[in-house]
């Protein structure tokens, strides 16, 4: 009998796993991953091993499953609402990277508490969506992140009335969805691909969901499989419960993330674990590390912990000739910082580099002899079955709802970062791989050379890897760490060629290193990705049909990468071919131009040799290669685009559309939002392509500041004050959260579109959308470009915009009207004239201090006249500061407000006729002003006072009193507490 939750479930999972449409957001990409049977690491055992590779759903690891079911049984529920609920959650990374990545593509916030011992690429990978992280102390495990999590439950539906926003606690080790979403996915995904041969189930236990859903799935089978469950032997909660022992189960701190909590989830049956295995920290790690070098797996240390328990099982006599199923929860890229990978990280970041002087004058482009190109890249005959080749390729289509809405054509994107390599460059690699097999010159233990800014690099190591080649990688030094130390993981040789080489240099070397090696009478090809038409043949094969297949032959604009091209000249052969009138749209960045209009440069690009400037990695590559010159007749069109606005959307991608992208991917989209807002393409459907995943530049300047945010996280413990928790959002949340309420306000009312599209959608960053509201709000000066003063001040200063974000944040907080709204940033931004008031001030206040005091007194001017807000420039203003209605506010130049003050209207903060020196007022923090108040003299107003209406004050007030009266008089008195510096001297 179905129940009704697993009927509920049934309809909830039925859109999973898109592959043959257009997928309507990002849920379409979760599920259908691939199997890989291991043959390097069980050579000499007596069964086979086949691994199922759950770091390709698009969250990279086995939780976006159960995000999805969490999220699912809240709305079937009732219990949550885009826009009005927070999802809360205590994790230890890839449940909560599941559930932010979820959130921001429906429109929840998340918060998010987990261990302090979890790794910064999983806390960047958090944040990255959009979520908020708590960290919690880490002896108090995942358990004192759950109770974290429950307080802060109860405190923001304590306050739901007045906020009209609730929270939930999405209660992963509890929820019955949590075994049912992989009895009804996981289970018979691996049914049907091992044709039903399956003798035994090896999962870690976390939540336990995944290892008791397929025990569950596997019962209503009939089989007999067994099912093992595997935990640290430093907190062996299992292995405790199975022995009978009555003394308390004291857990250890171990390296295992992910499972391993020190408690026996509710979740799990344990009578349906047939045998619990026990692997230490040191084994787990150890396994992950061979994982990837002999199989081009890159797993996590959970990874590691599996796979050596099923090959434990797999040495037993009793499973001679069986089927061992095992699962690989999360990839490997997200454990950089840990244990897994500290030491090769260490060793990637003092990676020499080749001398200068090593390199000729001129580096003329290498010519390498032309491999036969073969094709048939996909056949199960040439990749194989449950091999790592067959799970690259065959990735979803999907729209994109928020960053491109109420433009007038729709854009799709094909997600490449769902291959195994995590990049578009796993087609390229596995093709030259396998025409030169098929030619015959590269064999087993025979060594593969080639030059990459990284994509192709890390896809040759993984294959390599998987096929037992050695493998050199020559790359520039001014790539990512990520790209080096991935390189390096999967047992590659790296060699970093100077960054004023560029890849010229690169590929010089890469050809040297493969002719020194033949010269020493080994086999060596050099792959040379630049002239190699097997990198170009394959996009033809497979991409182009793949896009024109989902999207039912509706793509009528593609919009490509111009790098080395292959995948440009492949798709663009192929839509020329098959469907002429589809217009091809090259994308280059603007900083290193390829083509001039639709014509190749003729003078190579110069090379960005700055290891910190913001590059877009792919597309600065200085060469003009084979596929290049080929392609060029076919494009319709090329669109440069700066690295501050790939950027910008790659920054977006995430926290709106739940897409972690890399530069390379927010170029593609910027330059497709481009095409899709003209007019001429209404009704159009645009197709670009996600390239390459973020976590792949978590060091570089697109990441940097999130970077710093996360290393600085405060601790929250157990029963102390949870304010830490309630710290203003970053600028780059506010953003995204502004551009989603523009989004639905036009959607919402048609006839304010263009008006949201020209003061908030049309702009790449908060910087201009602030540029235009100072410029729209102000009245005109001639010779003055109020937009061109906003701007330069917000670039020399980012303070400006965190505080000016802190401010919007502040009022939405305090105005329950506000509070309650699905429109509280963008109300404020567009139509609150105090609000405008404060931006302006803060950007004469900039001017001010830097000693332009003329345009300083120009924009308190402009100000005064346009909102009756009278601040002058030299005053210094706290975060957080409100300016009710925007009317009849004076303050003086002396004058320091503190952080969090409430102004109504009507109000001065003056002088009373001293002349020079501090004469007017000085206000603590979190102070309330009533209406027509005036405060007069070189005073002080302690934190948390409250002035009442009308009240004249011309006296010190001490912290926490009430005054009122003229003149003011004490009328209420409160303890003094202790606080903080009243004023931030950044602003």
């Amino acid at each position: 009998m179905v129940t009704r939750s697993e009927d509920r479930l049934n309809v909830l999972l039925s859109h999973l796993a898109v592959r043959d449409t257009i997928a309507k957001d990002i849920v379409g990409c979760i599920g259908g991953t691939p199997m890989v049977q291991i043959r390097n690491l069980c050579k000499g055992l007596n069964a086979r091993v086949t691994l199922k590779l759950e770091y390709m759903n698009p969250g990279k690891s086995v939780k976006d499953r159960l995000g999805l079911a969490l999220i699912n049984e809240a709305e079937v529920n009732g219990a949550v609402s885009p826009g009005k609920s927070t999802l809360v959650e205590a994790t230890s990374g890839n449940t909560g990277i599941a559930l932010a990545m979820l959130g921001a593509a429906r429109g929840y916030s998340v918060i998010l508490t987990m261990p302090e011992t979890m790794s910064l690429e999983r806390r960047v990978n958090l944040a990255v969506y959009g979520a908020q992280v708590v960290l919690t102390p880490s002896e108090h495990g995942i358990t004192g992140a759950k109770k974290i999590a429950e307080q802060l439950v109860g405190e923001i539906n304590a306050s739901a009335p007045h906020t009209g926003h609730t929270a939930y606690l999405t209660q992963q080790f509890s929820s019955v969805y949590n075994s049912a979403v992989h009895k009804k996915t996981t289970g018979p995904e691996i049914w049907a691909s091992m044709q039903g041969k399956v003798d035994a189930f090896v999962m870690g236990v976390g939540t336990g969901g995944t290892t008791n859903g397929m025990a569950e799935f596997l019962r209503e089978k009939g089989s007999k499989a067994a099912v093992i469950g595997v935990e640290p032997a430093e907190s062996a909660a299992l292995t405790h419960l199975r022995s009978g022992d009555a003394a308390p189960f004291a857990a250890k701190p171990h390296a295992i993330q992910g499972i391993g909590a020190g408690f026996v989830p509710q979740v799990l049956d344990i009578n349906n674990v047939t045998t619990i295995a026990r692997v230490t920290s040191h084994e787990a790690v150890a396994m992950a590390r061979r994982l990837a070098c002999e199989e081009g797996i890159l797993g996590g240390t959970s990874s590691g912990a599996i796979v050596h328990a099923a090959l434990q099982l797999a040495a037993l006599p009793e499973y001679a000739g069986k089927d061992i199923i095992a699962v690989v929860p999360s990839q490997g890229e997200r454990y950089l910082s840990t244990i897994l990978y500290s030491r090769l990280k260490e060793e990637c970041e003092r990676h020499q580099v080749v001398p200068e002087a090593e390199f000729p004058a001129s580096l003329a482009l290498h010519t390498t002899p032309k491999t036969p190109v073969y094709g048939r890249y996909f056949s199960e005959e040439v990749r194989g079955v449950h091999t790592l080749a067959a799970a690259v390729g065959n990735t979803c289509l999907v729209y994109l709802n928020r960053v491109c809405s109420a433009l007038p054509a729709t854009v799709a994107i094909k997600m490449e970062f769902e291959n195994p390599g995590k990049s578009h460059a796993d087609r390229t690699a596995l093709a030259m791989i396998l025409d030169a097999e098929k030619a015959g010159v590269l064999n087993v233990g025979d060594t593969v050379v080639e030059a990459s800014t990284g994509d192709i690099g890390i896809s040759l190591a993984m294959l390599c890897a998987s096929k037992q080649f050695k493998c050199i990688i020559c790359m520039p030094e001014n790539e990512s760490l990520e790209k080096r130390v991935c390189i390096r993981a999967f047992g590659a040789q790296l060699v970093l060629t100077p960054s004023k080489k560029g890849m010229r240099g690169a590929v010089w070397k890469a050809a040297r290193i493969a002719d020194e090696i033949i010269g020493r009478s080994e086999r060596a090809v050099f792959m040379n990705q630049f002239q190699n038409m097997s990198a170009s043949q394959v996009h033809y094969e497979t991409t182009g049909p793949e896009i024109h297949r989902a999207s039912k032959g509706a793509a009528e604009i593609v919009v490509l990468p111009a790098s080395s091209c292959a995948t440009l000249f492949g798709v663009a052969r192929y839509f020329r071919e098959h469907r002429p009138k589809t217009r091809i749209v090259a994308v280059q960045s603007s900083a290193n131009p390829i083509f001039s209009g639709t014509g190749i440069v003729t003078k190579a690009p110069e090379v960005v040799a700055d290891a910190a400037a913001l590059r877009i990695e792919g597309l600065d590559v200085d060469i003009v290669s084979d596929h290049l010159r080929l392609v060029e007749g076919m494009i319709d069109e090329v669109i440069s685009i700066s690295p501050a606005d790939a950027k910008a959307m790659a920054l977006r991608l995430p926290a709106e559309e739940g897409m972690f992208g890399g530069v390379q991917t927010g170029a593609c989209v910027a330059a497709a939002q481009v095409v899709a807002s003209r007019r001429r393409n209404a009704g159009k459907l645009v197709v670009t392509l996600a390239c390459d995943y973020g976590d792949r530049y978590l060091s570089t300047a697109l990441y940097s500041e999130l970077n710093q945010e996360c290393k600085e996280l405060p601790i929250v413990h157990l029963g102390g004050s949870l304010e830490a928790t309630k710290q203003p959002p970053s600028t780059r949340s506010v953003w995204a959260r502004l551009r989603t309420e523009a989004s639905l306000a036009a959607e919402k009312s048609p006839l304010v579109s263009g008006f949201m599209q020209s003061r908030i959608l049309d702009h790449k960053t908060m910087a201009s959308a602030v540029a235009e509201t100072v410029h729209c709000g102000l009245p005109r000066f001639p010779g003055v470009d109020l937009k061109v003063v906003t701007t330069s001040a917000l670039e020399a200063d980012p303070s400006i915009l965190d505080a000016i974000v802190v401010d919007c944040w502040r009022y939405s907080e305090i105005d329950a009207a506000l509070a309650a709204s699905d429109f509280k940033y963008l109300t404020q931004f567009l139509f609150y004239k105090g609000h405008h008031a404060i931006i302006c001030h803060r950007i004469a206040h900039h001017y001010w201090n830097a000693g332009d005091q003329w345009v300083a007194l120009l924009l308190q001017s402009a100000t005064s006249r346009a909102y009756a807000v009278d601040i002058h420039p030299q005053a210094r203003l706290g975060r957080g500061m409100t300016v009710d209605h925007g009317t009849g506010l004076v303050i003086g130049g002396t004058a320091v407000v503190g952080k969090n003050v409430q102004f109504l209207h009507d109000i001065t903060l003056g002088a009373t006729g001293k002349v020079g020196g501090d004469r007017h007022p000085k206000v603590g923090d979190d102070v309330i002003l009533g209406a027509h108040c005036q405060v007069l003299g070189n005073i002080m107003l302690g934190h948390g006072c409250v002035v009442a209406a009308s009240a004249v004050v011309n006296k010190p007030v001490d912290p926490y009193c009430t005054v009122a009266g003229i003149p003011a008089k004490v009328v209420k008195r409160a303890p003094i507490k202790q606080m903080a510096s009243f004023y931030d001297p950044k602003i």
